[in-house]
This record gives structure tokens, sequence and C-alpha cells, in this order.
């Protein structure tokens, strides 16, 4: 949890920078090479996404085993997301604090 006005900025600039960043080929490629129709039709198919059950994404779900999480890096890509080491030390610059649950508090937060 992150208490504070520049907590509550970090994290939706880190989105949002992210986001910029990775979707903007996207766009570009995009209006180029395909129509709106297609567009249309991408977009029906992304919103459908929130109806389908849990057990699809469980299904979808590379592995189980979290070593298997270190072995690919993603250990070292949370350093740099939302609650991650970098965003963390961001907001403590920025005269923000820092407040960090206990583990297994962020795990039910995760899990939930």
């Amino acid at each position: 949890m992150i208490k504070g006005k520049v907590g509550m900025m970090v994290n939706p600039s880190i989105n949002t920078v992210y986001t910029a960043i990775f979707f903007s080929p996207v766009i570009f490629f995009w209006k180029d090479y395909y129509t709106t129709v297609c567009f249309k039709i991408a977009l029906g198919i992304a919103i459908c996404s929130f109806f389908l059950p849990n057990r699809f994404y469980t299904f979808l779900q590379l592995s189980d085993s979290k070593s298997f999480y270190k072995k690919i890096g993603i250990p070292i890509f949370q350093q740099i997301t939302q609650q991650g080491k970098f965003a963390n030390r961001m907001i403590t610059y920025f005269g923000g604090n820092v407040l960090l649950l206990p583990k297994e508090k962020r795990f039910k937060q995760l899990k939930g």
C-alpha cells in the first residue's frame, strides 16, 4: 500500500509510459495496414475476453512453479513495474511514504 499523493501519481504514470511505449507501434502499424472494420472486430474480441470463465485463464497459465518464472526473468521485470523497487524509490525520492505489506497480505491481494 502506498500513502500520499506522490504514491498515487507514480503508479499510474508508470502505466501510462509503458502503454505509450509498447502500444504505439501497434497503432502505427494498424493505421497503415488495416481498416476500421478490422479494428472494430479486434476490439470486440478484446472486450469478449472479459466474459471468459476463470478456468480458461487457468488453462493458459504457463506454470504453477515459482522457479519457472524466475528462470524467464519475471522478478527483474517486477522491479520496474507498479509497487516494484523502482516505483518505491521514486515515491520516497519525491517525498512520499511507502508502506510495505507483509508477504501474506500481498499474496492475498494478488490472488483476489
